[in-house]
Order: C-alpha cells, then sequence, then structure tokens
C-alpha cells in the first residue's frame, strides 16, 4: 500500500506518522498507485516501464527551445503607435504627407501630457519581456526611452512614440509601419 512505502521512506517513528499522512493524501490526490511507488522506490523499473522519468538529453535542439522559452513573456502583448500631427498639418498621415508626420522631432505640451496620459516612460533597455522591436542593447538605437502601459491583469503595450524615436523616417517607419493600431494626435 502507499501507506506501508510512504513508512519506509520516512521510518516508522511517531514523529515521522503526520508526515505519511500528509504526503499520502497528496499522493493520492496525484494519482499515484502504490505499484508506482513501489517502482519508484526500488528502482526496479523495467526499461519498458513509461511510468519512471527517463533523464533528459540536452541537445542543441533542447538549448534552442529553452532560450526562445527564456524570451517568451508571461504577459498580452500589443504594440501601438502614437504620430503627432502640429497644428499646421491638419490632416491624419497619408502617402502624401507620410514624411512629415515621421520627421517630427518635438512635440506640444497637450502632446505630452496625452502621452503621459497613456503609459509610462520607461528606459527602452528595461524593456525586458517585450520591446516590441525597440532595440534594448546597448546601442538603444530605436531611443533612449519608451512609452509602456502595463495592466493588472498581465496586459503589457508598447507605444512606437515618433518624437520618442532617434531622426530618421525609415528608422521610425519600420516600426510604426508593423503596427496595426495607429494613434495620431492632431494638435488643434
Amino acid at each position: 500500500s502507499i501507506h506501508s512505502c510512504l513508512l519506509n521512506i520516512f521510518g516508522n517513528s511517531s514523529l515521522s506518522l503526520p508526515n505519511v499522512s500528509l504526503v499520502e493524501d497528496e499522493l493520492l490526490s496525484l494519482g499515484l498507485t502504490p505499484t508506482q511507488l513501489a517502482h519508484n522506490d526500488t528502482n526496479s523499473a523495467s526499461s519498458e516501464d513509461t511510468t519512471v522519468p527517463k533523464p533528459l538529453t540536452i541537445t542543441p535542439a533542447f538549448t534552442r527551445a529553452l532560450s526562445v522559452l527564456d524570451r517568451t513573456t508571461p504577459l498580452q502583448t500589443h504594440k501601438i503607435a502614437l504620430l503627432y500631427l502640429p497644428q499646421h498639418q491638419q490632416q491624419p498621415p497619408n502617402d502624401d504627407n507620410e514624411t512629415l508626420s515621421l520627421s517630427c522631432t518635438s512635440a506640444s505640451p497637450s502632446f505630452q501630457e496625452f502621452s503621459r496620459q497613456l503609459g509610462s516612460l520607461v528606459p527602452s533597455r528595461q524593456l525586458n519581456y517585450f520591446s516590441g522591436g525597440i532595440d534594448t542593447s546597448y546601442h538603444v538605437s530605436d531611443g533612449e526611452f519608451s512609452r509602456v502601459w502595463v495592466s493588472e491583469n498581465k496586459t503589457l503595450v508598447v507605444f512606437h512614440t515618433v518624437t520618442l524615436m532617434p531622426v530618421g523616417v525609415l528608422q521610425r517607419k519600420r516600426h510604426v509601419g508593423n503596427d496595426f493600431v495607429h494613434v495620431v494626435f492632431k494638435e488643434t
């Protein structure tokens, strides 16, 4: 029985009896049978027995899979483009004024306040779980700071804020062009 197997492991003293009862309840809740315990206890399982775990072989494929798992975020992630249009540009970006909307290097205080309400300004190098494609290396080629919002229910949003990125339409477009959602702040 499970009880006798556990007594063999813990010993037959009065101090071990409460431990035996607790462990016995846990093992039964996991669905382990006395036969499985006897196999694990005596190491007498045959090579065909599938109940005994086999040692893990570390292969290049395993190492690759583990590195992907290390980079997998525990959060639901999104990336959103945040564009600023100064007062003299009254229409949202399109093919004609795309360059103008991607070339803004500064923004008004009202845009700064609006973006502050969307999320926190964090150093790009601290985007450990999800960067939305922003460079988080020592070079921070996509800008030193990023706008990020994290909810209590494990959702993370990285805003590709054009005014926080270094000057360069192609570099900015690489991020903004791949976002499904674009928020355009028009100065009025």
